[in-house]
């Protein structure tokens, strides 16, 4: 699974990257967005867990909230198991809008703290989404990026979102 958080204005401006007719969006580094690539890191269990340092509170998998933007609407229940072979469902790739709390809890994270930060997301339970290689030095990087990616869209009024592929 590739994970991507980008900003944007708003969901009108996030849907800008869908191609012609309909096709999936295209990863937000490959475009002119102010994005970032963060492999392995879904907006659920892994962005989750460290919301839940940065608030100090305990992880809940509904911490995070995110509203799907891409597709625009989820599969009919009777549609699950038969999809038409152009759904978009098919595509394997979702964006979401992350609530604006998220966004502003990450840009208000002090500097001085991202690596003791770092540090203690290094240390959550290992998950399938974590590989072992994500040390806190890697962690930290991360972490500086996503930060700063949404103190800007704070400063600017932007929202932030995920957009994820599933090799399906």
């Amino acid at each position: 699974m590739l994970f991507e958080y980008f900003r944007a204005a708003d969901r009108g401006a996030a849907l800008v990257l869908l191609g012609p007719d309909g096709d999936p969006p295209p990863a937000p580094t490959t475009t002119t967005a102010d994005a970032l690539r963060a492999e392995g890191i879904d907006s659920t269990v892994m962005l989750g867990q460290l919301v839940a340092l940065v608030r100090e509170v305990p992880w809940d998998s509904d911490l995070v909230r995110a509203d799907l933007v891409w597709p625009e609407s989820e599969p009919d229940a009777s549609d699950a198991g038969d999809l038409a072979e152009d759904s978009p469902w098919n595509s394997g790739v979702t964006v979401e809008e992350l609530d604006d709390g998220l966004r502003d809890d990450l840009a208000a994270v002090p500097d001085a703290e991202l690596p003791a930060l770092a540090g203690r997301w290094a240390r959550i339970e290992r998950t399938d989404e974590l590989t072992d290689d994500a040390e806190p030095e890697v962690l930290a990087a991360l972490l500086a990026q996503l930060v700063g990616l949404a103190r800007r869209a704070r400063d600017d009024g932007d929202h932030l979102y995920s957009w994820c592929s599933v090799e399906v």
